[in-house]
């Protein structure tokens, strides 16, 4: 994909090159090769997804309209409209759109085997000719007793998840992997971020004998909890070169982020997770979800979900923040 305009680099220099006593001219004439260049960088955007997918009807970007050939001659105010509406419709551009996209088979190939045998499991397989990163998931049954077992120990401390709605994310993601269909990857980053979690925590439960449960001691189920992580973190970096965000991406990288949070604590790799997390709700519009749901008149469950991920996000940010303020306070002795 063709990378897009520095925009906001070359408006900084047409705007440096202005003398203190520019004319209402020349700044009608900055507003509208502005435009033009939202104009251009949008056109670019879309031809660039086009090939990838089918119009989505649901995430449309709108058009800016056809400016006119810049000229020497003045033009009204009205026909730019303000400043910060331009600004608000370039945010957009690279906004939902492509986050429909599915994620090619030539990325990551996915295969299911008993989660048990997965530690000895090979991390690239060959496919179409050369080595792929292959990503394991266990079988159908031991995914949802994992996700249970998440469900009991872990969700009451993240209000991220619909419960309800979980079971038919990891039976959606097992029938596309069965049937060999391009994938969402969300759903899989977060299947393998609540893996991780569940067995990070995991205890063996007295209504379940050893042939059935998925580990046969906590002590098996712990040593997974790093392979977990590296496996949602490959899924991660192939989200991110491929540009594809969507909720469950978000939710993935949160309970990953505590995940690695009780193991490192505040640690590198933490802070650049709830970094990430940061970009991709920002990429799904969620710092702007308030804003949105009042403008409609009514939330939907996935505004709700969307609007608490955000929430937790922030609220996480200033809990951290504060403590890092704390230590670095402390290390400078200006507080006992």
């Amino acid at each position: 994909m063709h990378q897009p305009y520095n925009v906001n680099a070359t408006f900084s220099q047409t705007a440096s090159q202005q003398t203190p006593t520019a004319t209402q001219t020349d700044l009608l004439a900055e507003v509208q090769a502005l435009r033009k260049l939202t104009h251009d960088l949008e056109q670019r955007v879309v031809q660039s997804t086009a090939t990838q997918q089918q119009p989505d009807h649901n995430h449309s970007i709108a058009s800016p309209g056809t400016s006119d050939s810049l000229s020497g001659r003045p033009t009204p105010v009205s026909s730019h409209g303000q400043t910060t509406d331009i600004v608000s419709h370039l945010q957009l551009v690279s906004m939902s759109q492509i986050s429909q996209s599915l994620i090619g088979v030539d990325d990551v190939v996915f295969r299911i085997e008993h989660i048990r045998s997965i530690p000895q499991a090979p991390a690239f397989i060959a496919h179409l000719d050369k080595p792929t990163t292959c990503i394991w998931l266990p079988h159908r049954s031991e995914s949802q007793a994992l996700l249970n077992h998440y469900l009991e120990a872990m969700s009451s401390i993240q209000h991220v998840l619909h419960r309800p709605s979980l079971s038919a994310i990891v039976d959606d993601a097992y029938r596309q992997i069965e049937g060999l269909q391009p994938l969402k990857p969300g759903c899989i980053i977060l299947l393998l971020s609540i893996i991780a979690g569940a067995t990070h925590v995991w205890v063996p439960c007295d209504s379940t004998d050893s042939e059935s449960s998925p580990f046969l001691s906590c002590a098996q189920a712990h040593a997974q909890t790093t392979m977990w992580i590296k496996a949602t973190h490959s899924l991660l970096n192939a989200v991110q070169n491929a540009a594809l965000v969507d909720l469950e991406t978000v939710q993935g990288v949160l309970i990953l982020g505590c995940v690695v949070a009780n193991l490192e604590g505040v640690s590198l790799r933490y802070r650049t997770l709830l970094s990430t997390g940061f970009v991709f709700a920002r990429e799904l519009r969620l710092h702007r979800i308030e804003q949105d749901t009042k403008a409609s008149g009514a939330i939907t469950l996935k505004e709700e979900i969307g609007r608490r991920v955000w929430w937790y996000l922030v609220a996480t940010d200033w809990y951290v923040s504060s403590k890092l303020l704390h230590l670095i306070l402390l290390d400078a002795n200006l507080i006992k």
